[in-house]
């Protein structure tokens, strides 16, 4: 038998017996008010944004979302180790060796023997990827400005650091 929310809420417990746990003291499970629920709901919203507002852009450019990443990543740290790269945007390093292949074949990104590893390769931007890149990091501030409509700059700092807390927490 399915028990609608609206039944659920009307119903009252019921009366306990000597020993039982009262229903009425077990904490209830709002999925409304779980932190996991609320964050993945929070990142289909902003990522829907994202793709809504430079899909245009990527169009244009031919970029897919994790190249927009990569590109905008080594554009703020020129000659990234492929290690450190794949750990900064969470790209694992088989799709992201091939993704820079294909973005060094397009004649925008640079790949590099790493002059302290030789071991390791360094990710650097063409001129062409440069110029990419700083129009793509201008796109990408004002959708962090429109996702984040509604917060204070105060409260957009403190969501950050409880954000970025949780994440090394687990």
């Amino acid at each position: 038998m399915t028990e609608s929310l609206d039944a659920h809420r009307e119903s009252r417990p019921p009366e306990s017996r000597e020993g039982d746990t009262r229903l009425d003291d077990v904490v209830e499970y709002d999925l409304r008010e779980n932190i996991g629920f609320l964050l993945r709901t929070t990142n289909q919203v902003a990522v829907s944004r994202f793709n809504r507002y430079v899909a245009h852009v990527l169009e244009i450019e031919n970029l897919t979302t994790t190249q927009f990443a990569v590109l905008t990543t080594i554009h703020r740290f020129p000659g990234t180790s492929f290690s450190a790269l794949s750990d900064f945007t969470s790209i694992d390093m088989p799709t992201l060796a091939s993704m820079i292949t294909r973005l060094s074949r397009r004649g925008l990104v640079q790949v590099k023997v790493n002059p302290r590893d030789k071991r390791s390769r360094s990710a650097y931007l063409s001129p062409e990827g440069e110029e990419l890149a700083d129009h793509l990091t201008e796109h990408g501030n004002r959708i962090g400005e429109f996702i984040s409509t509604g917060l204070s700059e105060n409260e957009l700092k403190r969501l950050k650091t409880l954000l970025k807390k949780m994440c090394a927490g687990l």
